[in-house]
């Protein structure tokens, strides 16, 4: 597989693909912008009226379920908060100086703000703003009350890629203006407050039926605790003690698992040894590893249900966990150059010297968050665009190591000019397919 060339003709589309984003700029038409300024003052207004609506919903619960709208409130709360706080850094990255509120903002076309802040590599907000959702979706659905309510909840926080091969926050903050990154903070809040909304009224329901209003139907002593175990409740006895065996099973690095990968799983198990438990995957492969379990999900499974039984007792089921099955984003290619004796790694569109292209070494591709993975280069291609004539030249590799050809060509490399690492194919591990990464921009002065 190391030695798979693109076609002649791909090559070509490549390299004309790397000449128009070279050549052309992003022009947003008034008419674009006055509708993002609608749909964001709209939205603005219904978040408002909802949050005033569930305040009142909320404040007519007491008891045990008064308890549970406080936590579902506070959690709101909590990533609503930081969404406002992702609003007025939008707000500042895009007005610079003239900056004064999100609400006032003034360079609603500026294209840079909100990848800079959603995508940054060193401070990642739009996947800080995903997990904290999931979460909170999760939480939801642990007080869902029907079927129509979990329905609901689903489909409004539902954050998912179109395109399998890039992540959720990629694909919606990539190319979105300043004002279309606040107007859709603000939908996403309104989602989650329509969220809210669904448990407040499977609360209010419940409250209607005799013997629910404040306490479950079975008769439970007055000094008895409630614990969240497997998304429902266990009762804490009077004594201190617990049913068992009760199991749990989480993955160990977020709320889904990945295709491709194999997803330790963290399994915590209450009153029964870990060797007395069977496990059995449906839409994938599970396995022990030195008490460790993972799970690889089957090519093409959207979901995968792990079902836990007791050996010792009858083949019990004591515990069952479904996990959703996301696509791993692709990773973004670096290029490791020597600089002063040191290895450096270098991401692109950070003006280089002429003079320090003569450091790069290979390239190399990995995933950080939520996992990490790092991927086998099988082959690039060298571009370099002259300022003087705009000639093209490129070169490829076979490897992740730059080809003599390749070098020889970063030496001809003068201030001014473009050069394009691009046409990077990798391969996962333990994955026999190939992806293509997107390229690797390195203006030279």
């Amino acid at each position: 597989m190391a030695g798979y060339r693109l076609p002649p003709r791909q090559k070509m589309i490549n390299l004309v693909y790397i000449i128009l984003i070279a050549m052309l700029a992003i022009n947003i038409s008034a008419d674009t912008l006055d509708t993002y300024s609608l749909l964001e003052r709209d939205s603005g207004k219904r978040v408002a009226i909802i949050m005033e609506s569930n305040g009142i919903q909320r404040d007519a619960i007491s008891g045990e379920m008064g308890a549970a709208a406080s936590i579902i409130d506070s959690a709101v709360n909590s990533v609503t908060e930081f969404m406002d706080g992702l609003k007025e850094e939008i707000a500042k990255e895009a007005d610079k100086k003239k900056y004064t509120s999100a609400d006032g903002l003034k360079a609603k076309d500026n294209l840079d703000a909100v990848p800079d802040v959603m995508l940054s590599a060193l401070r990642p907000q739009g996947h800080v703003l995903k997990e904290k959702i999931d979460s909170l979706k999760d939480l939801m659905l642990s007080f869902a009350e029907t079927e129509t309510a979990r329905e609901n909840i689903n489909g409004y926080l539902s954050l998912e890629a179109t395109d399998n091969h890039t992540s959720w926050e990629k694909e919606t903050f990539r190319s979105m203006p300043a004002i279309g990154g606040i107007a859709y903070l603000n939908s996403l809040q309104e989602a989650i407050l329509l969220s809210e909304a669904e448990i407040l009224k499977g609360f209010h329901e419940l409250r209607e039926i005799p013997g629910t209003a404040t306490a479950p139907a079975q008769k439970i002593p007055e000094d008895s605790r409630y614990v969240l175990i497997n998304k429902g409740q266990k009762i804490i006895n009077a004594d201190g003690t617990l049913d068992v065996p009760v199991v749990y099973a989480r993955p160990a690095a977020e709320s889904v698992i990945y295709a491709g990968y194999d997803n330790q799983v963290d399994i915590m198990s209450v009153g029964i040894d870990m060797q007395d438990i069977e496990f059995s995957v449906k839409g994938g492969r599970g396995w022990l590893d030195n008490g460790r379990y993972f799970i690889r999900p089957d090519s093409h499974a959207d979901e995968v249900y792990l079902t836990m039984r007791s050996s010792r007792n009858h083949r019990k089921i004591i515990g069952e966990q479904r996990f959703t099955v996301n696509e791993l984003p692709l990773p973004s290619p670096e290029i490791i150059a020597e600089k002063d004796g040191e290895t450096v790694r270098y991401a692109g569109n950070v003006p280089i010297r002429a003079a320090g292209l003569a450091g790069f070494l290979k390239v190399e591709a990995r995933i950080e968050t939520p996992v990490h993975l790092s991927f086998t280069i099988l082959g690039f291609e060298t571009v370099l665009i002259k300022q003087e004539g705009g000639n093209v030249f490129s070169a490829s590799s076979d490897g992740s190591f730059f080809s003599s050809e390749q070098k020889e060509l970063l030496k001809n490399a003068e201030p001014g000019d473009k050069i394009y690492i691009t046409s990077v194919l990798a391969k996962a591990p333990g994955d026999d397919s190939t992806v293509q990464l997107p390229p690797i921009n390195a203006p030279v002065y």
